[in-house]
């Protein structure tokens, strides 16, 4: 992985995690593929040249468990330390701080000096590029905006969809992961709850989790009519929106 072309390692929590984690990893992976200068390397996509695919494993399997597939615990060092070694840069998930897998590994794309991306540094440089290329999305934003406390009791003047922005684009979205992330896992396990309810074929995409979320406000201003919920339901359809770009785009 030299040449011309700067890879980035995509870092981040698996196991304990449904299908272990490997929606956030394909997310993380096409975002960095479309809108920005590296090419992304994801060790669910070095799982999966493996042969594995955690879809094909027992509903009721137990995530903490590594299968016998991946070649097991350290074959999955050895290729991750390698992957890091080759790469130029780290992309950080939410959540990698509670992973031991992706703490050494971006201990060791601090010792070769590689750029950190994602949760683990603003990187202010990098944002730039990311933001103009895919700016609602972006996993680099790291807003530090605050919304107005008083919007509850309706005595605050401040625009909702500015407070709505305001709310999905900081701590929300650094604490659970941008919407078409974050939607993705909860996607992912409605289609494994209610699936059997579905068309063959058919799955729920993040946009359907956005939508649920609108029609929850708008079943609750019904019984009661605060301002807060009419935010939440601007907030969620931001995220609608978000989630449609990422997901391909809107029909013509």
């Amino acid at each position: 992985m030299s040449g011309l072309t700067k890879f980035c390692y995509i870092a981040g929590p698996m196991t304990g995690i449904p299908l272990f984690n490997f929606p956030a990893f394909d997310e993380a992976r096409d975002f960095l593929n479309r809108a920005s200068e590296y090419r992304a390397v994801s060790p669910a996509d070095m799982d999966r040249e493996l042969g594995f695919d955690p879809t094909t494993l027992l509903k009721d399997w137990d995530w903490n468990v590594i299968p016998a597939t991946t070649g097991g615990l350290n074959a999955i060092i050895d290729r991750c330390y390698t992957a890091v070694m080759q790469c130029d840069a780290i992309f950080l998930l939410p959540g990698w701080e509670k992973s031991k897998g992706a703490l050494a590994e971006l201990a060791i794309a601090k010792w070769r000096g590689l750029k950190i991306l994602g949760d683990g540094q603003p990187a202010a440089e990098y944002n730039v590029h990311i933001d103009n290329a895919f700016s609602e999305a972006s996993y680099l934003r790291h807003s530090t905006v605050k919304p107005d406390v008083s919007v509850k009791d309706g005595s605050s003047t401040e625009d909702i969809l500015d407070i709505a922005k305001a709310i999905t684009s900081g701590d929300r979205q650094n604490t659970y992961g941008p919407p078409d992330q974050d939607f993705r896992r909860t996607a992912d396990m409605w289609t494994a709850l209610f699936g059997h309810m579905l068309r063959e074929g058919v799955a729920f995409e993040t946009w359907n989790v956005a939508q649920a979320m609108v029609l929850l406000k708008l079943s609750r201003l019904q019984h009661s009519r605060t301002r807060d919920s009419v935010i939440d339901a601007a907030g969620y359809s931001r995220c609608m929106d978000i989630c449609y770009r990422a997901g391909g785009g809107y029909q013509s």
